[in-house]
């Protein structure tokens, strides 16, 4: 049974191979909704996909006071980086997470 699951994941991981030395350029200027595979695919400059078992697809900028990733410039994201007047700050709650919260930088003021 073991031995099957390995050459059944072997021939997987030739199969992925073979496609990602097939694969053709990527295709630019996505609008919202459309599938990627990488953020500067996005008109937005966010591919996002909401788990790790969905697939991932361009997504707006995160707004304020809406959960928010750090910019990258190529990252498939979890949440959106924000839009660009904002800030992604860490929000103070207690409890730890990876994402944060977009704010506006000249509220404070």
């Amino acid at each position: 049974m073991a031995h099957k699951r390995i050459r059944t994941v072997l021939m997987l991981v030739s199969l992925l191979s073979s496609f990602e030395v097939a694969q053709p350029e990527l295709i630019l200027d996505l609008n919202i909704g459309e599938f990627c595979l990488n953020s500067v695919q996005c008109i937005s400059r966010c591919c996002q996909r909401e788990s790790g078992l969905r697939v991932a697809r361009c997504a707006p900028e995160a707004a304020e006071s809406k959960e928010c990733s750090p910019s990258v410039s190529y990252h498939v994201y979890y949440r959106c980086p924000c839009e660009s007047r904002l800030v992604c700050e860490v929000d103070g709650s207690i409890i730890n997470s990876n994402f944060r919260i977009c704010k506006d930088p000249n509220e404070d003021k």
